[in-house]
């Protein structure tokens, strides 16, 4: 009988070779062996999220944040979970509290700016794009975050410009 170690190893093999079947059965099997552990679910809702199999993948990071809920990462893949079924309120309250869990992670900051601006809020999304060029300015993420900002910035300039107005433009 193989160890949950072992069937651990082999299932992140099987995620390196994109293998999601054998890595999703796998981390299946090493539940049932230590339904305790807070990894095994991660990684598996991983794997789910990449078979498309969102609703399973929301259920095993509930899991994952029953355990251990300042677990940023899986806050933020729930947000993508929600995101995908079109549930823009609780992705934004997933996001929201992968920064709280995580104040330092960059990727929900980038995201929730993206709905907000979605949504019309473009002082909040402005404040998140600043907020998130403070950690990661110089990515490829940082540039769309900087295009985001002058995206705003001409949007307001419109708005609030007289000569737009009396010029119908």
């Amino acid at each position: 009988m193989e160890t949950v170690d072992e069937l651990f190893d082999e299932a992140e093999r099987a995620e390196d070779r994109r293998e999601w079947d054998i890595a999703a059965a796998l981390y299946l099997r090493c539940l049932t062996i230590d339904p305790h552990d807070p990894v095994i679910p991660f990684n598996l809702s991983h794997v789910l999220i990449k078979k498309g199999n969102w609703k399973e993948a929301g259920y095993y990071l509930n899991k994952v944040l029953k355990r251990d809920p300042s677990n940023a990462e899986a806050w933020y893949n729930l947000a993508a979970v929600a995101r995908e079924e079109d549930d823009t309120i609780a992705a934004k309250r997933y996001l929201e509290k992968a920064i709280a869990a995580d104040p330092t992670y960059p990727d929900p900051v980038y995201n929730l700016a993206r709905l907000e601006f979605a949504d019309g809020d473009r002082g909040e999304a402005s404040r998140l794009w600043t907020k998130y060029l403070e950690l990661d300015p110089n990515s490829d993420w940082g540039r769309r975050a900087k295009h985001g900002l002058q995206l705003i910035r001409m949007l307001d300039r419109n708005t609030t410009s007289p000569s737009s107005r009396a010029s119908g433009w």
